[in-house]
């Protein structure tokens, strides 16, 4: 039964959320055509229901994306209304999965995982089985085989539960004290697909009859906790949404081996859970559509069961598309940099692939088709992996040198569609293993990527090697503001990131102009997996103060060559001003652009609006809208269109100058400088050089014959000896400091928070840090470093590589360099810094330089 809404309640709705749009000639024709376009819906993007007159499924913005089918396997067309399987695949393409999973490799590792889990629900899991070898998990939670099949079925919290369920559907003698019934869902669509693919009538019906007592379970439970709704609203079940999607999928899976009543009980309580919200993305401005909320694809799996039958929500199956399409679009870089943070970046490309199935009906280019996804997955995940592979340079959230993919699947799924990009099939063999292990393999995950999976894992190509994808050795992304730089792709090369970060996402850290540097098979300077403070963010803190998390940086040069790759970075935005957003006008009210405009926005006191937009700090341009418009101005990443966050600013901690240069020299022996020009003012204060290394890494004792005086040698501790000597042929960092002017301290190492925390210390007027690090194996020759009589340069030499690099001053105050070999420029980073046009900023900056006079 679907809800009514009064037409008069409808238009106060229509009218207090979507800036008084309540003409009918402003409904869409595909929500006047929908038998849910005079309803309401629970959203994303207020407390109360929001009218689906509003929706504008065909908004996608300004920019225009070439969509691309070549190379891209076909996902097919769902099959008629009725028929099941649908979700994936259509019951003519199961000979082929079958298929698949016998001969391919990947197939059938997948399947493996899966047949772990489908056994753990049923309680007939055999650890000695043939699917649970390997041993992997080696009694990880009293459990031993390929997965952690403890969190699910018999081995998990609820064994009595489960088991009950599955015995001829019954009730469970003990009650669910947390979880709620719906909770079996999760492991029973893993069995349920299991029925599907081995034709397993007698398995598929008792697993029918369980999730229908499940359901009625569900069911009970809601109508004893839940809130009534107002009248007139919508339906609000409190079934979790894993909980509903993995329903989905039981009712794609097990269709045909449900009776009609059964089919039927299941069918209508999909249409209670799914029909009456919305997902991120479906309201709110097109361009503004930045936050991985977008595709969550535990929106989709009940929704797109339904297709084809009544009650489907055709308008909630548009949001969702027009939420994964613009998060698509504006959320990434033509680089394939992000703009959201990297460690927190899914594509949902499993739920992409059901949408496509659908798609062509409406009208709508397929989601797997848009390059943006493909771009980053093939070519930016390539370029941030560390070389010793299968870990990535992740800038947010997850930070450091992680892991770096919140939903591995996305990879899974992206192999799969896009079988013949060699990059792609290089990413995917580095993150699964040799061995397949690392399969998305965990159903204790907000998506069930066993299941999906074991439906399209595939094979790498064994004989593809790095060396063959002709794959560059650096990545400059100019609108991210970030640099990436390796010295060649072998296990142990060089890689160092430069991060100014233009763009911050919604997770920032504040790391503008932070480094990592991985090299000889390890990490050396890293950031952490959360963020713990601007101290750990290898960044130059200035009398212990750090920068804000909320402003960008600007690239004011870049050199990239095939010798080496430099950028330079300016942060004094960063510790010049603090963002906030606004939310309300003078009256209370949400901001439009007319309040922008009449200056009724409240900014509340010391704050003002900031009228530069994201192209005026962006070295790259865009032609984004969104990039072009007045920060004043923008939209709510969340709210319904029409609604503004403007960015307001208040001074920070200003200071004359903050730039960095940093950058990899390649070559026989590939080393590291950078160069800091810091000052806060006239007077001297303190600053502190600061690298986060990893815990294990320990400073080395001086030795005799290695190195120069004042050097700093790091290595991991399971490099030393037991007299405390690196070995022979192992890993180590040497960090030396080419010029620190003022009162400075000695090197300090020492652990901090999980973390070894590398300080270099002074009270100077401005210090002019220059630091020059190198990677090597112990018994490797050092560089010598020696400076000319002007000390205008240093001569950095190795029995096998000589370079010289200049130095000299700019008006800006930024360090011009330029690196020669053999006579010949490599790198060279003299261009002038362009000012920021900010009357504000020049005012902040003269006050500063005329400290003395006023102390005077």
């Amino acid at each position: 039964m679907i809800p009514t809404t009064t037409t008069a309640a409808l238009s106060a709705l229509l009218l207090a959320t979507l800036g008084g749009v309540a003409s009918a000639d402003d409904i869409d024709p595909l929500v006047k055509a929908s038998a849910y376009g005079d309803k309401t819906v629970w959203s994303y993007h207020g407390k109360d229901p929001l009218p689906w007159a509003g929706f504008k499924p065909k908004d996608f913005g300004s920019t225009k994306v070439e969509f691309s089918g070549q190379g891209v396997r076909s996902v097919g067309r769902v099959p008629a209304g009725g028929v099941h399987p649908r979700i994936f695949f259509s019951p003519e393409d199961l000979p082929a999965i079958r298929r698949r999973i016998k001969e391919d490799r990947g197939a059938a590792e997948a399947w493996k995982n899966l047949l772990c889990y489908a056994n753990a629900v049923k309680l007939t899991y055999d650890e000695k089985a043939d699917y649970a070898q390997p041993d992997w998990e080696r009694g990880n939670q009293g459990t031993h085989g390929r997965v952690p099949v403890f969190r699910v079925g018999g081995y998990g919290p609820k064994r009595e539960n489960y088991y009950a369920l599955l015995a001829a559907g019954q009730r469970p003698a003990k009650t669910y004290e947390k979880d709620p019934p719906a909770t079996f869902f999760k492991g029973a669509s893993v069995e349920a697909l299991r029925c599907l693919i081995e034709d397993d009538a007698a398995g598929g019906k008792t697993l029918a009859a369980a999730v229908a007592t499940a359901v009625k379970l569900e069911q009970e439970r809601r109508a004893k906790d839940d809130k009534p709704v107002a009248p007139g609203q919508p339906p609000k079940p409190s079934t979790p949404r894993l909980a509903c999607a993995n329903l989905g999928l039981i009712y794609d899976f097990l269709f045909n081996f449900m009776t009609p009543e059964q089919r039927q009980m299941v069918h209508d309580e999909l249409v209670t859970i799914s029909a009456w919200n919305d997902n991120y993305g479906t309201f709110n401005d097109a361009e503004a559509s930045r936050s991985n909320w977008a595709c969550f694809n535990y929106w989709v799996w009940d929704l797109v069961a339904l297709h084809g039958e009544p009650g489907f929500n055709d308008l909630k199956f548009l949001g969702l598309y027009r939420g994964w399409r613009n998060f698509y679009t504006y959320s990434f870089f033509d680089s394939g940099a992000a703009y959201e943070g990297e460690g927190k970046l899914l594509f949902g490309l499993d739920a992409a692939v059901a949408m496509d199935r659908i798609a062509p009906e409406f009208g709508l280019e397929p989601l797997t088709w848009h390059p943006l996804p493909r771009r980053y997955l093939a070519s930016f995940l390539a370029r941030s992996m560390l070389p010793a592979r299968g870990s990535y340079a992740v800038f947010d959230i997850l930070g450091g040198m992680g892991e770096g993919l919140t939903t591995p699947g996305d990879l899974v799924m992206a192999k799969y569609l896009f079988p013949d990009d060699k990059s792609l099939d290089f990413v995917y063999r580095a993150h699964v293993g040799d061995d397949y292990r690392r399969l998305p393999s965990s159903l204790h995950h907000i998506v069930n990527e066993v299941v999906t999976s074991a439906l399209f894992a595939t094979t790498f190509d064994p004989s593809l090697r790095a060396e063959d994808l002709d794959l560059p050795l650096s990545f400059v992304c100019g609108q991210r503001a970030l640099a990436m730089a390796r010295s060649s792709w072998d296990a142990d090369a060089t890689f160092l990131t430069m991060h100014v970060r233009g763009a911050s996402g919604g997770h920032p850290y504040p790391d503008r102009n932070g480094i990592m540097l991985a090299a000889e098979g390890r990490p050396w300077v890293t950031i952490p997996r959360k963020d713990i403070g601007g101290w750990a963010m290898n960044t130059v803190l200035i009398d212990g103060a750090e920068q804000t998390e909320t402003t960008p940086g600007r690239v004011v040069d870049v050199s990239d060559g095939s010798l080496a790759t430099f950028m330079t970075g300016d942060a004094k935005y960063c510790w010049d001003w603090v963002w906030a957003s606004a939310s309300k006008n003078l009256a209370g009210q949400p901001v439009s652009r007319a309040d922008v405009a009449a200056g009724t926005v409240d900014t509340g006191a010391s704050w003002s609006l900031v009228k530069q937009s994201f192209n005026d700090f962006a070295w790259t341009q865009t032609d984004h809208e969104l990039s072009k418009r007045s920060l004043a101005e923008s939209p709510s990443w969340i709210a319904p269109r029409g609604e503004l966050t403007p960015v307001i600013r208040q001074p920070n901690a200003p200071v004359l100058r903050a730039f960095r240069t940093a950058g990899l020299v390649r070559g026989p022996r590939p080393y590291v400088l950078v160069v800091d020009d810091v000052q806060r003012d006239p007077l001297p204060t303190g600053y502190d050089w600061n690298l986060t290394l990893p815990a294990d890494v320990v400073q080395v004792s001086p030795q005799a014959g290695l190195g120069m005086e004042g050097d700093v040698l790091l290595t991991g501790s399971a490099s030393l000896d037991a007299a405390g000597a690196v070995k022979p042929g192992q890993p180590a960092l040497l960090v030396r400091v080419l010029d620190c002017r003022g009162e400075r301290r000695p090197i300090a190492v020492a652990p901090r928070e999980n973390l070894v925390l590398l300080s270099l210390t002074t009270r100077a007027v401005a210090p002019d840090f220059k630091v020059l690090m190198h990677a090597f194996r112990m018994g490797d020759p050092l560089p010598t470093t020696t400076w000319d009589a002007g000390r205008t340069a240093v001569t950095v030499a190795f029995p096998d590589q000589t370079d010289v690099i200049s130095f000299s001053p700019t008006p800006a105050g930024r360090t011009a360099l330029s690196i020669t070999r053999d006579g010949a420029a490599i790198a060279t980073l003299t261009r002038p810094v362009e000012p920021l046009a900010d009357p504000d900023t020049d005012r902040l900056t003269e006050r500063l330089r005329a400290i003395p006079d006023r102390l005077a």
